[in-house]
């Protein structure tokens, strides 16, 4: 589900590096800061939903159950891959 996350945000970012810099500063800072500072929401996030899936992070909150995270990380790379196929399509030229 990270590969398809990544290409859509990709597909959304038109820059590469851009896109790189900004998946990892979404990982290693921003999320980070929400898990501390919010930790009931921060199980909400792409990486709470990949950490109950793969149980290998132990954060301040509850996981949510295995069944909930799949779903969880479903919708963001749904929603993702929609806004990346829309950008594309109107950055194309036809």
């Amino acid at each position: 589900m990270y590969g398809a996350l990544g290409v859509a945000v990709g597909a959304v970012v038109r820059n590469q590096t851009s896109a790189i810099v900004i998946s990892l500063a979404w990982v290693l800072l921003v999320e980070s800061l929400l898990v501390s500072l919010l930790p009931e929401f921060g199980r909400w996030l792409p990486g709470g939903a990949a950490s109950a899936l793969t149980s290998t992070a132990v954060q301040t909150g509850d996981f949510l159950p295995m069944w909930a995270a799949a779903l969880v990380l479903g919708v963001y790379v749904v929603g993702f891959s929609v806004a990346g196929a829309r950008a594309v399509d109107q950055r194309d030229v036809a």
